[in-house]
């Protein structure tokens, strides 16, 4: 779906399956992207990737210090269920953060993604695409939080 709403802004796209922590350190520091989407599980005060090929649970400690360390995109949005408790380690590190307060599901995530990216690639700023998309969300609980200082950019 993201492809599909980006492909009008000719933005270059790179999916990854089951990454692992130092994979995505890796990928951040060679494509230097303007937006990190992470879609995943969460458990145990952390997210779930993968290590060695088995679903691990990564705290947020150690997932902001990967960000810290690698090349920061501009926005990242973190699709996972509870994951504003991570908006408090990230903040100082990305200029705009979007997360979820408390519990989704795929549909209200593919939802909100699908509005996100087709508003960023008509030129809307990170506020105005985050507030659009929530809007689809049809005033459901819960709706993503927008966090950080970029919310006037334009990405793409």
């Amino acid at each position: 779906m993201i492809r599909d709403r980006l492909s009008s802004a000719y933005v270059d796209i790179r999916e990854r399956a089951c990454i692992e922590l130092a994979e995505l350190s890796r990928e951040l520091d060679q494509l230097h992207p303007s937006v990190l989407h992470l879609a995943a599980h969460s458990a145990f005060s952390g997210l779930i990737l993968s290590l060695d090929d088995i679903a691990w649970s990564i705290g947020h400690d150690a997932f902001a210090t990967m960000i810290e360390r690698s090349f920061r995109p501009r926005l990242v949005v973190l699709n996972l269920c509870d994951s504003h408790a991570l908006s408090h380690v990230l903040r100082r590190l990305v200029e705009a953060l979007i997360t979820w307060p408390g519990q989704t599901d795929d549909a209200r995530c593919r939802t909100f993604t699908g509005q996100l990216y087709k508003a960023l690639a008509l030129g809307d700023t990170v506020a105005q695409a985050h507030a659009n998309s929530c809007a689809a969300l049809d005033g459901l609980p819960h709706a993503p939080l927008l966090t950080g200082t970029g919310h006037g950019a334009v990405l793409f």
